[in-house]
């Protein structure tokens, strides 16, 4: 079941970042025809703001669920301190997470 849902959960961020790119990419083909100087630079504060926040959930919600997961699917010992761990770094998510909202 921790297998299973790990690759669930690394999938769905996967295509969350897939979609995200090709709409960057699509964004930055139209931008010259439909968009003013001041739109686009907008425009482009609010993606920098979601890749930030994109980048922060990666590294401490997705990577550090997913390799607890596998550790239960494996069925490491003693994996206590690695519990202390990921919960510690899923609970910085929150605080990066409002940095990144607000810069």
């Amino acid at each position: 079941m921790g297998l299973y849902s790990s690759i669930v959960y690394l999938d769905s961020f996967l295509l969350g970042t897939a979609l995200y790119t090709s709409y960057l990419i699509k964004m930055q083909i139209i931008k010259r025809s439909t968009m003013t100087s001041s739109t686009y630079r907008l425009h482009r504060m609010l993606f920098n703001a979601i890749s930030a926040q994109l980048f922060i959930a990666y590294s401490f919600l997705l990577f550090p669920s997913a390799a607890l997961g596998l550790m239960i699917f494996f069925q490491v010992q003693n994996t206590g301190k690695y519990v202390s761990l990921v919960l510690t770094l899923m609970s910085v998510h929150s605080f990066l997470d409002c940095l990144a909202i607000m810069y």
